[in-house]
């Protein structure tokens, strides 16, 4: 697994389905920035809709969880990694509208 920076704040996703915008679906329980590394890995599927921005330094989408990207705008600052390095454990990233990018051009699949 990818290692966190120094001061950077792990979010991890703690509800089945839900809006990546609202901090309730996240622990901690506010909405990832930045700087922060997001891991959706545990539990369910994050959507991010039309009008919304997701943030991110690091997204690891992994254990066969998703991303579903239905029209909002997500940012991963150093890289978006989909499934697991580690071990064969698949994440997906569904881009059916909106845009993703990162700083860093690093998209890992």
């Amino acid at each position: 697994m990818i290692g966190p920076a120094s001061a950077q704040t792990i979010y991890n996703w703690n509800v089945g389905t839900g809006n990546y915008t609202e901090a309730v679906n996240w622990t901690p329980s506010e909405t990832p920035m930045f700087a922060d590394r997001v891991q959706i890995s545990n539990v369910g599927n994050a959507t991010l809709a039309i009008g919304e921005t997701g943030k991110a330094d690091k997204l690891i989408i992994e254990n066969d969880r998703r991303m579903n990207v239905t029209g909002g705008n997500l940012t991963a600052a150093t890289g978006i990694y989909v499934g697991n390095i580690s071990s064969p454990r698949n994440g997906t990233l569904n881009l059916s509208a909106g845009t993703f990018s990162t700083a860093s051009s690093y998209l890992t699949l």
